[in-house]
């Protein structure tokens, strides 16, 4: 491989999270009639126009389009699709954005359809998520060249798990190396026993389950907190609240949806899960990793002093996660600082193309500072071999031996 100028490395860089709009419209309109009148839309309250997002909380239009309009400045029309009608569908145009930043590779995510898990209607949410599908293995499966650069993750069902169980195996026959969940589903918590065939099937099929944040299904304008025990009137209040008041964005929100993050990997390892499927493999997504540490130092202390029915684990919770998970970073000190801690084959990085938040054409300069002073093998590992050994990623280098 070639030296890079623009990263420095003479090696490719992955990015593991990036995202792609497909054509809703098209879409939408593959969709059986009667499905069409679940699609997002805009309704007016009270003299106020909100996006109407069917699972998601209101937001108002004035506000999304306030936020698609970015801040002014030449670099925010590079994001968020503002300059792009294609939402990152044209390869050709896409490669050349991405390689500006010094990316090769990368696990693709969606854009407008993140909250598709949040959806409340099983049907609509199975056939949409079978036509994003769908769209994602025309776009980046069609050759082998495609699907050594491009990981998308594909799109499974929060409402019924058998669902989620079908459309991992059509995924794995469509190409597809990866699938993706929402952090939390509220109404069935990932420690219950009707994910279990979800689990299975995907050590079986070996896919990578990525939980991605920001998919509206809790920390989205509302705290942490157990629906369970909520009782019904309360949550009928709190629906109505939400369907008069304007929740837009707020700090806060923000950040605890990366936190959201946090669900699963307790999750999974204090359940049980990676136990009873020790071959199956996680990433969290867009949450960076500075917290990862510590929760796993809190199970381990946990597992040690808790006797209170506590589900028998063979190992240690931490030795799990060293084993089956992997946690992703943008600009993420702390995560580096515990990296002894953490691991560094555990740790993967993105740059969130082409998101506000993200590090795009910014990003040598954030890795420069943040990792350059570890040891180039280190480097390497954070910024390529992790992630290409995990989504099977710019393997061509190592048949051919160049």
């Amino acid at each position: 491989m070639a030296f890079n100028p623009i990263t420095g490395y003479d090696f490719r860089i992955i990015s593991t999270d990036c995202h792609v709009d497909p054509p809703a419209d098209e879409l939408v309109a593959k969709l059986p009639e009667h499905l069409r009148k679940w699609a997002p839309g805009t309704v007016v309250r009270d003299g106020v126009e909100y996006l109407d997002i069917p699972g998601l909380a209101p937001i108002t239009k004035s506000f999304a389009d306030g936020q698609m309009a970015g801040a002014g400045d030449e670099r925010e029309f590079e994001r968020e699709f503002r300059n792009d009608p294609d939402g990152g569908r044209d390869l050709v145009k896409r490669s050349a954005q991405l390689e500006r930043d010094g990316v090769w590779g990368e696990v693709v995510f969606p854009h407008s359809f993140l909250g598709l898990s949040a959806h409340p209607n099983a049907e609509y949410q199975r056939e949409m998520g079978r036509l994003y599908n769908n769209f994602c293995a025309e776009t980046f499966l069609t050759t082998s060249a495609h699907r050594d650069r491009y990981a998308p993750s594909a799109l499974l069902s929060t409402l019924e798990p058998a669902d989620a169980v079908a459309e991992a195996v059509r995924a794995k026959e469509l190409g597809f190396v990866c699938v993706m969940l929402p952090p939390v589903v509220p109404w069935l918590p990932y420690w219950h026993a009707d994910w279990a065939p979800l689990w299975r099937t995907l050590e079986e099929l070996d896919l990578v389950v990525n939980f991605h944040v920001f998919t509206g299904n809790t920390a989205q304008g509302v705290d942490f907190g157990n629906l369970w025990v909520i009782p019904p009137d309360l949550v009928e209040v709190g629906r109505a609240r939400f369907r008069t008041e304007r929740v837009d964005e707020r700090l806060s929100t923000t950040v605890m949806c990366m936190a959201s993050n946090m669900s699963p990997m307790m999750h999974l390892i204090g359940s049980g899960i990676l136990d009873r499927h020790p071959r199956l493999r996680f990433a969290l997504v867009e949450s960076e990793a500075g917290w990862i540490p510590w929760a796993l130092q809190a199970l381990d202390l946990m597992q040690q002093r808790r006797r209170f029915a506590m589900i028998d684990l063979e190992l240690k919770p931490s030795d799990y996660f060293r084993r089956q998970g992997w946690g992703t970073f943008l600009e993420d000190k702390v995560a580096i600082d515990t990296l002894e801690y953490l691991g560094e084959d555990r740790l993967m990085w993105s740059n969130d193309w082409p998101h506000d938040e993200g590090t795009f054409l910014e990003s040598q300069s954030i890795i420069k500072e943040l990792i350059g002073h570890l040891p180039l093998s280190t480097q390497k590992k954070l910024l390529r071999d992790n992630a290409a050994g995990l989504y099977c990623l710019d393997q061509v280098d190592q048949l051919v031996g160049v």
